[in-house]
């Protein structure tokens, strides 16, 4: 499983799923959402610099996990499957991938969701109370420090990057040896991120190559 940053184009797919009916029945906001007063909250919600619009993807999307960042630095999450992905045990998954980078996480999920409940366990939620119907969950991710063979396995894996780069990107590779040695926690999160930028660069480039 992979999650991307959300675009404006997904705004069609996120809306189907959710004014799907049982999207909606799990929801604290049943009432179904208009078109346009969904995409006025999408492209608000892009250009907040305190949340963050992901889609999981299994060969295609499968669900979307929404980030806030509060002014205490803690982060609350919440999803939402694809309709045609529930059943698929993905939730767990696409929550674990959200919530990978070190963090301190939040959600709730309401009392009479068992399947979204067992899919923010399997992620590493832990529940803390339960308060009006809602179950509350919290999971702390804490950076690990890397292990000196932990260190030389990610530079093999710069050094398979390498091979497949031309010349001009060597001093790049030189560069993040360097910055893995010095800041491991800060690089792998700056890879990441470009990771996650380069499939947004993919995906223009596929609409730039369709025929006109």
């Amino acid at each position: 499983m992979k999650v991307r940053l959300a675009t404006i184009d997904d705004a069609r797919m996120l809306f189907d799923w959710r004014n799907d009916p049982q999207t909606r029945a799990m929801s604290n906001t049943q009432d179904a959402v208009d078109w346009e007063s969904h995409v006025t909250w999408l492209q608000a919600s892009l250009e907040c610099p305190d949340r963050d619009i992901l889609i999981a993807e299994v060969n295609g999307p499968v669900g979307t996990v929404r980030r806030d960042r509060n002014a205490a630095g803690e982060i609350g999450v919440s999803m939402t499957m694809a309709p045609q992905a529930r059943g698929r045990k993905l939730s767990g998954p696409m929550m674990g991938a959200a919530t990978s980078d070190p963090g301190i996480y939040t959600c709730g999920i309401r009392a009479d969701n068992p399947a979204s409940r067992r899919g923010v366990e399997h992620a590493g939620f832990v529940f803390i109370h339960h308060e009006d119907g809602m179950d509350y969950f919290i999971k702390e991710r804490k950076w690990q420090p890397m292990t000196p063979e932990q260190i030389e396995e990610k530079l093999k894996l710069i050094d398979a990057i390498e091979a497949v780069r031309t010349k001009n990107n060597v001093n790049w590779m030189n560069l993040l040896r360097v910055a893995l040695r010095a800041d491991p926690e800060g690089t792998l999160a700056l890879v990441r991120e470009i990771n996650t930028k380069d499939n947004e660069i993919s995906e223009l480039f596929a609409k730039l190559g369709e025929a006109v």
